[in-house]
């Protein structure tokens, strides 16, 4: 089984209010998010959260919620309590953010096909020509996965090991969008209006 964890115990510094709580199509942007994943092939999903408003918007579409009590430490500290709380039967782990409104379900298990097929790789997707989220990782970098800080994320496993990475190539570059900022959250406001032709 794989197991998706979401990210979701950030502070929105950035974006000055709590972004995973901001509409899409009159949703949460988290709990968009989680029934992509909720619906996808994944065996669980686990929402690693800080605020407790985020986890309410969440909690149809996630199977377990656990607070971050090290939140102010960065987002390793969101993905290492994610791999702690993982089931033991999981064979890899699906990192995702919770600011992705656009990524589609069928796009979660596009990512899980390719695990099927090469179960020891990393798989990064890629939206246009710029790399996303969500990445997989085979349960064999665990261990390494534990050992980071602060708020780097799996970023440095993925540079030193770039000969263990697949790319999932998407051509829909709004999948890979977030929101950090204002501008970003309005831009996403934007292609929302376009796919309905406003």
């Amino acid at each position: 089984m794989i197991t998706a964890i979401l990210l979701a115990s950030g502070f929105s510094r950035r974006m000055g209010t709590e972004k995973l709580l901001l509409p899409i199509e009159n949703q949460p942007m988290i709990e968009r998010i989680a029934k992509t994943f909720y619906q996808s092939d994944v065996g669980e999903v686990l929402l690693i959260y800080r605020n407790s408003a985020v986890r309410e918007a969440a909690q149809r579409y996630v199977h377990h919620a656990f607070f971050n009590p090290l939140a102010e430490r960065g987002q390793s500290e969101a993905l290492k309590l994610g791999l702690q709380k993982a089931s033991s039967k999981s064979q890899a782990y699906l990192f995702a953010m919770g600011d992705q409104p656009f990524l589609r379900t069928e796009m979660v298990n596009r990512l899980l096909q390719i695990h099927d097929h090469y179960p020891e790789k990393i798989i990064r997707p890629v939206y246009g020509s710029k790399p996303g989220n969500p990445v997989l990782f085979p349960r064999l970098f665990k261990d390494e996965l534990l050992q980071l800080r602060g708020d780097e994320g799996g970023r440095s496993i993925l540079k030193k090991n770039p000969e263990k990475v697949i790319e999932c190539r998407f051509s829909d570059k709004d999948a890979g969008c977030d929101a950090d900022t204002v501008t970003n959250y309005k831009e996403l406001q934007r292609i929302k209006n376009l796919s309905e032709g406003g």
